[in-house]
């Protein structure tokens, strides 16, 4: 083959992303010389609906012009608080809040999917890294946590399995990941390189159970996990870069032959330990097709640089057909319109949705004439999250929703770990309140929001706390303290919660995280 369409066929091989809401220059060159074939677009580059369908369009085009083919242009789109799209956008509820509903859940998960796809494909985006396959099942795990649909592992590949068919009954690839697992964790693979002790048997019996669904469901793509698992393979290698694990497992063990994606290798199990641009090459050595690359377009140059000289012909050859097979599968189609109509009674069709996810865990005490609301602004849990969002804030918006329903509402807004000094003046604050409901974000893994819980338990009659993401310091709670499970820290989600806290609607969801119970 000539130089340009081996370069043509590495870059098909790379996603990568640009840090601005424009396509910039720096990126317009990498393309041009190493003709990236896909990219993944965060936060950042997205502004609304109308900004991202001309960016989606610019992007293909270069893309095209260069490469002739087609890209997939890509973002996390779990739902809840794993979201990309706008807020002029249709933004359905995560994986958990999906899974607590006690009615019709799988066609719920089965619409939102659907709808989701729906809504990226009308904008230009065509691969969506969702559903999470993952077991949460370690309470430390903080990346993961509600974005998984369970502790149970048949639950995990019930629900996603529902997801998987939603998203392609429109015809948008999706991705299911972490593969093999990323549930049974406490270290974080953004910041650190997560150790697994378990065997081959063990992961069977649990993590495995929802990746078998997965391809059963007929899932396009699957994304590994940079994480080691020692007792199936003793390289010290991450399964990203493992081919016991990418090839002995998951295409032989488990017959998997569409498109692996690596998670991105920028994050710090990669990066610290082996460095993003090798990390790639041990990849494809692996048997990974795409490596994600997805902040800084110089390390995808270096690594398209590198790979463009060392890689083998043969593995070249196999993953880049594998790639334009399932492009033309997915990316010839005509898109149909996503009409006005048909998008609005979808997005109130997931605005009730929402409402019906919240969970009541422990019996929610009445509020009385003066209620007092406490809590702290949503923060960055991992960089799997988007930047941080002052966009809503639990006391301010409960004041502003309940102004004229009581004689008055406080509002008092903390650190995100109270101090002792903080935590004393909230409860002198909170004093002459009728009740005080206390909105906490990962409060398990924040010292000084279960101090602030335990410090107004016992200087008020009436309290309340509503989890505004992993619900698990509800084990901390007195038996009369009402707990109210939410999910997710969205605008979206604060007028579901007035109006349950109110009494004026029901929270009838069922909890999905071990170690809550209702």
């Amino acid at each position: 083959m000539t130089d340009n369409e081996r370069r043509i066929r590495i870059g098909q091989r790379f996603i990568t992303g640009f840090p601005e809401d424009h396509v910039t220059d720096e990126f317009r060159s990498m393309v041009k010389k190493w003709k990236i074939g896909n990219i993944i677009l965060f936060q950042h580059n997205i502004k609304s609906r109308a900004q991202l369908k001309a960016l989606t369009k610019e992007l293909e085009d270069l893309v095209v012009s260069e490469t002739g083919i087609k890209p997939f242009i890509a973002i996390d789109q779990e739902g809840g608080v794993v979201t990309r799209l706008p807020s002029d956008a249709i933004n359905v509820p995560g994986a958990m809040a999906l899974s607590s509903l006690r009615e019709n859940c799988e066609e719920a998960i089965f619409r939102c999917a659907s709808i989701t796809a729906k809504e990226m494909l009308s904008l230009g985006c065509t691969l969506d890294f969702a559903p999470d396959c993952d077991v949460n099942n370690n309470p430390q795990n903080r990346v993961i946590g509600v974005r998984s649909y369970s502790d149970d592992p048949y639950v995990v590949a019930k629900n996603s399995s529902f997801a998987i068919k939603g998203y392609l009954s429109q015809g948008l690839v999706c991705c299911a990941k972490h593969f093999p697992g990323h549930g049974d964790t406490s270290v974080d693979s953004h910041i650190g390189l997560p150790v697994i002790e378990k065997s081959l048997e063990e992961l069977e019996e649990v993590e495995l159970v929802p990746f078998r669904a997965s391809i059963e469901a007929g899932v396009p793509s699957i994304m590994t996990s940079h994480i080691v698992f020692p007792k199936i393979d003793d390289s010290g290698l991450p399964s990203t870069m493992n081919r016991t694990i990418i090839t002995g497992i998951l295409r032989e063990r488990l017959g998997y032959d569409g498109l692996v994606f690596t998670d991105c290798l920028e994050m710090g199990a990669i990066k610290q330990n082996w460095g993003t641009v090798n990390g790639a090459l041990m990849a494809f050595k692996a048997g990974v097709d795409i490596a994600c690359i997805s902040h800084t377009p110089s390390l995808a140059c270096e690594a398209c640089d590198i790979a463009f000289e060392s890689v083998d012909d043969a593995e070249l050859n196999e993953s880049f057909m594998r790639i334009v097979l399932a492009k033309d599968r997915f990316l010839s189609r005509r898109i149909p319109q996503y009409n006005v109509v048909e998008r609005e009674f979808d997005a109130a069709y997931v605005e009730r949705i929402r409402a019906r996810t919240l969970t009541e865990v422990h019996k929610l005490n009445p509020l009385g004439s003066f209620p007092a609301f406490v809590g702290c602004y949503p923060f960055v849990v991992t960089l799997a999250s988007n930047p941080e969002n002052k966009t809503a804030c639990f006391p301010l918006a409960m004041k502003e929703l309940f102004e004229g329903r009581t004689i008055g509402a406080t509002a008092i807004v903390t650190s995100v770990d109270p101090t002792a000094e903080e935590i004393k003046e909230v409860c002198e604050k909170c004093h002459s309140n009728t009740s005080v409901t206390i909105g906490t974000y990962n409060g398990h893994s924040k010292p000084g929001q279960i101090a602030l819980i335990k410090a107004l338990e016992k200087t008020m009659s009436c309290v309340n706390v509503v989890a505004l993401r992993n619900p698990f310091e509800f084990s901390e709670l007195s038996p009369s303290t009402g707990a109210l499970a939410a999910y997710e820290y969205s605008p979206m989600i604060m007028a579901p919660i007035a109006a349950v806290l109110s009494g004026n609607a029901c929270a009838d969801g069922i909890t999905r995280l071990g170690g809550v119970h209702e």
